[in-house]
Protein backbone atom coordinates (compact mmCIF):
# COMPACT_ATOMS: atom_id res chain seq x y z
CA UNK A 1 0.00 0.00 0.00
CA UNK A 2 3.12 2.77 0.80
CA UNK A 3 4.64 1.64 -2.34
CA UNK A 4 1.24 2.37 -4.34
CA UNK A 5 0.32 5.81 -2.32
CA UNK A 6 4.42 6.55 -2.94
CA UNK A 7 3.69 5.81 -6.69
CA UNK A 8 0.06 8.15 -6.77
CA UNK A 9 2.62 11.19 -4.75
CA UNK A 10 4.74 10.93 -7.86
CA UNK A 11 2.07 11.35 -10.10
CA UNK A 12 0.95 14.57 -7.90
CA UNK A 13 -2.33 13.18 -7.01
CA UNK A 14 -2.25 14.50 -3.82
CA UNK A 15 -3.12 18.36 -3.09
CA UNK A 16 -3.06 20.12 -0.08
CA UNK A 17 -2.70 17.01 1.98
CA UNK A 18 -5.51 14.92 0.55
CA UNK A 19 -5.20 12.25 -1.82
CA UNK A 20 -7.68 12.53 -4.97
CA UNK A 21 -9.98 10.47 -5.98
CA UNK A 22 -7.16 9.02 -8.65
CA UNK A 23 -5.14 7.94 -6.49
CA UNK A 24 -7.65 5.69 -4.23
CA UNK A 25 -7.38 3.90 -7.69
CA UNK A 26 -5.07 1.50 -5.55
CA UNK A 27 -8.72 0.05 -3.70
CA UNK A 28 -8.58 -1.91 -7.07
CA UNK A 29 -5.13 -3.43 -7.12
CA UNK A 30 -5.09 -3.98 -3.58
CA UNK A 31 -8.61 -6.26 -3.25
CA UNK A 32 -7.25 -8.01 -6.52
CA UNK A 33 -3.77 -8.27 -4.53
CA UNK A 34 -5.37 -9.00 -1.18
CA UNK A 35 -9.02 -9.50 -1.54
CA UNK A 36 -11.57 -8.26 -2.37
CA UNK A 37 -12.94 -6.97 1.25
CA UNK A 38 -10.37 -3.58 0.86
CA UNK A 39 -12.43 -0.16 0.62
CA UNK A 40 -11.12 3.29 0.51
CA UNK A 41 -12.07 3.18 4.13
CA UNK A 42 -9.65 0.56 4.96
CA UNK A 43 -7.16 2.78 3.34
CA UNK A 44 -8.03 5.68 4.76
CA UNK A 45 -8.23 3.85 7.94
CA UNK A 46 -4.51 2.78 7.70
CA UNK A 47 -3.46 6.14 6.74
CA UNK A 48 -4.61 7.50 10.19
CA UNK A 49 -2.72 4.90 11.92
CA UNK A 50 0.50 5.22 9.88
CA UNK A 51 0.48 9.36 10.39
CA UNK A 52 0.29 8.69 14.25
CA UNK A 53 3.08 6.38 13.99
CA UNK A 54 4.61 9.04 11.64
CA UNK A 55 4.68 11.60 14.02
CA UNK A 56 5.98 9.96 16.72
CA UNK A 57 8.88 8.41 14.58
CA UNK A 58 9.62 11.91 13.30
CA UNK A 59 9.99 13.30 16.75
CA UNK A 60 11.71 10.63 18.15
CA UNK A 61 14.40 10.69 15.48
CA UNK A 62 14.51 13.65 13.29
CA UNK A 63 17.21 15.11 14.99
CA UNK A 64 19.52 12.16 14.47
CA UNK A 65 22.44 11.91 11.87
CA UNK A 66 21.88 9.10 9.33
CA UNK A 67 18.15 8.73 10.06
CA UNK A 68 16.04 9.74 7.05
CA UNK A 69 12.19 9.81 5.93
CA UNK A 70 10.48 10.03 3.15
CA UNK A 71 8.48 12.79 3.11
CA UNK A 72 6.29 12.70 0.23
CA UNK A 73 3.02 10.67 2.55
CA UNK A 74 3.16 13.06 5.34
CA UNK A 75 5.65 15.70 5.64
CA UNK A 76 3.24 18.53 4.27
CA UNK A 77 1.11 17.67 7.39
CA UNK A 78 4.09 18.12 10.33
CA UNK A 79 4.63 21.17 11.83
CA UNK A 80 7.88 23.08 10.96
CA UNK A 81 9.99 26.16 12.05
CA UNK A 82 9.84 28.72 14.66
CA UNK A 83 7.70 27.56 17.57
CA UNK A 84 7.20 23.74 17.00
CA UNK A 85 7.63 21.54 19.98
CA UNK A 86 8.75 17.90 19.96
CA UNK A 87 8.09 15.22 22.85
Amino acid sequence: MLNALAEEALKCNRHDGSWTLKAYAIVKILSIAIGPHITKNHIKNRMKTLKDYFAETYDLFHHLIGFAWNPELFGADRATGKGTATS
